[in-house]
């Protein structure tokens, strides 16, 4: 199979699922159901870019931005108008909007606690 094929099939594939794409993302504006956000560094053509996770328990939005703070959370569009509650790490870009309201995961208070734990020796 040749570069240009694959090329071709992820681009197809792309215009094929971009009406459910943008769905998700109109979805996440109205709701109120509590929506995840993360991102984690990627390299794409050896330049480091953040892919962009958001989700609920039933839907799921990547997209990938060379940014991580605000300027990327503005392109992608959905946290600056989310309805429901933000649930996210301790990030300071996710505090600069004061019409999301805010909530910490506990999956990241739990590595900060271990983190205390083993560099401090605190228990």
């Amino acid at each position: 199979m040749s570069e240009g094929t694959i090329v071709e099939a992820c681009n197809q594939t792309a215009e094929e699922v971009e009406p459910v794409v943008e769905a998700i993302r109109e979805e996440r504006k109205t709701s109120e159901e509590p929506t995840h956000f993360d991102e984690t560094g990627s390299r794409i053509e050896k330049a480091l870019w953040w892919l962009h996770v958001v989700c609920t328990h039933l839907l799921t939005y990547y997209q990938v931005h060379p940014k991580r703070g605000c300027k990327a959370l503005d392109a992608i569009g959905i946290f600056p108008v989310l309805k429901g509650p933000a649930i996210h790490d301790d990030y300071r870009s996710y505090f600069q909007y004061e019409a999301v309201r805010n909530s910490l995961c506990n999956a990241h208070h739990l590595c900060d606690l271990v983190f205390i734990e083993e560099q401090y020796l605190q228990i």
